[in-house]
């Protein structure tokens, strides 16, 4: 909620010029700036209170992905890895979970695979996703991987940051099978996300209209995600 609540912030001048975005909370009104940044800061610091009661290495780093956050929304005006650097962000979601458990570096070969995964999957479809915004990125020279190298190209290279990230799954599911009571069910779990990510690229590649972008984008990744979740919990613990 901190970040979310930070990018409509920090994005809400820029939302205002788009159609796309003008009826959003800020730029329409309905949330006042100062209400948004009063959510804002009491999210920021029921998050610091979690991490602080999770142990003391989670507090320690929890300025690292409010950080992050605050830097993220400025990126599109800068340089075009701001998909990759959203996916950095929900992948170290990851590695918190991980420190959050463990409260400890050891054996972080597990979260950093992952975490990789996460950063590519994400940035795929945050590429999907900035097609919308193709003409108004262009007219106000903001940095997105449509906007620079065209629609068909950002598919492509969208697609390519899928197959990594499958890829991803992949090596950790070669690398540490032994560690799930039923790797059928994991690498099963695997095959559904890679025909999942097929089927969004089908959807793009053959419509790339808001509506097919929405639905490729929101539903199918809510899927991928659950799916990897139920993948996990099947293969450690059928």
């Amino acid at each position: 909620s901190t970040a979310m609540a930070l990018n409509r912030i920090i994005d809400a001048n820029i939302d205002a010029l788009n159609l796309r975005t003008a009826d959003r909370h800020i730029p329409s009104g309905i949330i006042k700036r100062r209400d948004a940044w009063t959510f804002a800061i009491i999210s920021g610091l029921l998050f610091f209170a979690s991490a602080y009661f999770l142990n003391f290495l989670c507090f320690i780093l929890a300025p690292v992905p409010v950080l992050l956050f605050i830097i993220y929304p400025y990126l599109k005006r800068y340089t075009y890895f701001s998909h990759l650097f959203l996916g950095l962000i929900l992948g170290i979601g990851v590695g918190g979970g991980y420190l959050a458990i463990t409260g400890n570096f050891e054996n972080l070969i597990y979260p950093l695979i992952l975490f990789f995964f996460v950063m590519f999957w994400v940035a795929g479809f945050d590429i999907i996703y900035a097609i919308q915004d193709v003409k108004f990125d262009r007219e106000q020279n903001l940095y997105s991987v449509p906007a620079k190298f065209g629609v068909r190209n950002a598919l492509r290279i969208s697609l390519l940051f899928h197959l990594v990230s499958t890829g991803i799954l992949i090596l950790f599911y070669v690398l540490f099978q032994s560690l799930f009571s039923s790797a059928f069910m994991f690498g099963s779990g695997i095959a559904i996300i890679a025909l999942l990510l097929i089927y969004e690229h089908k959807i793009c590649y053959s419509d790339v209209s808001e509506a097919a972008i929405q639905k490729a984008f929101f539903a199918t990744n809510a899927i991928v995600g659950v799916c990897f979740l139920l993948a996990l919990i099947l293969g450690l613990f059928l």
